[in-house]
Parts: structure tokens; C-alpha cells; sequence
């Protein structure tokens, strides 16, 4: 994304949901909460008038699929699935108010 911007190439919903599923794919300790770190600072982007990227409900599943695959690893448990569903609930209360688009199958 640096090489992107430094070129003045604004990233799309693709690429922004690609590096998500990039997260969401790696198996080591902490990439699930990596996955959650850059949406909420692509949220905060949004928010602040830096970027007009708007997470669709991909990126969300996206995500809670990071930490649903986390939860089955020796670094994952209780934790990693109360997370999930933490952002599974802010997706459907962002969908309700009408902030991102998509459906929350």
C-alpha cells in the first residue's frame, strides 16, 4: 500500500480486501488481530476524511474469519471466538445504521 500511495494509486475495495484476506490466511500468532488492526485504521481513514474506502460485510467475514480460524490453533480458544463474534455484532449494527453495505450471511 506505501508503493501504491507513494505512486499516487489509490488502493480499491479489492486491494484493501485482499491484504484483509492475507491476514486472515496466515497462520502465524497474531495475524487475526493484524486483520482487525487494519480495518479499524481503514475505518479511522474513512472517519477522518484520509481515505473513501467503505468496508463492505467481505471485509467483516473476512476478519471474523481470521479469528475463527485463530480459535482452533494452540494460541486461540474462548477468546478468539468472543472476538469474532464482537465484530460480527458491529457488522450487523453498521449494517443497521446504514455505514457499510452487504449482506451478513
Amino acid at each position: 500500500f506505501d508503493r501504491m500511495k507513494g505512486k499516487n494509486i489509490t488502493p480499491d475495495s479489492t486491494s484493501y480486501d485482499t491484504v484483509l484476506n492475507a491476514f486472515a490466511r496466515d497462520n502465524k500468532p497474531g495475524s487475526a488481530e493484524r486483520a482487525w488492526d487494519f480495518l479499524c485504521q481503514l475505518e479511522e481513514e474513512r472517519i477522518s476524511g484520509e481515505s473513501n474506502f467503505i468496508p463492505s460485510s467481505v471485509s467483516y467475514a473476512t476478519v471474523i474469519n481470521a479469528f475463527a480460524q485463530a480459535s482452533g490453533r494452540e494460541n486461540g480458544g474462548l477468546s478468539t471466538v468472543k472476538k469474532a463474534q464482537e465484530i460480527y455484532e458491529k457488522l450487523i449494527d453498521q449494517m443497521k445504521e446504514g455505514m457499510i453495505y452487504g449482506r451478513a450471511d
